[in-house]
């Protein structure tokens, strides 16, 4: 994971960060990983995320399917 797209998504071993919400706030989101547990707090401006950060914890998500980290990342993933 060398591209600075996935500098925080890294976790534990090859694996990117699998977030989940765990609490809802008006100020935000409180979301862990289902890997590392670790917890972040992703912060709501003016009824908005800040795009750049979210997604750079979340970047698995818009994985597309003919990206390398694609079949390493969902292949024993139920929920897609």
């Amino acid at each position: 994971m060398r591209h600075s797209f996935f500098q925080n998504a890294k976790c534990l071993g090859q694996y990117l960060h699998r977030f989940r919400i765990r609490k809802e706030y008006p100020e935000g989101t409180l979301e862990v990983c289902e890997i590392c547990h670790k917890q972040k707090f992703f912060r709501v401006i003016d009824g908005k995320f800040n795009n750049q950060e979210y997604m750079s914890y979340n970047i698995r998500l818009i994985l597309p399917d003919f990206h390398p980290y694609y079949y390493h990342e969902y292949q024993y993933d139920s929920n897609v």
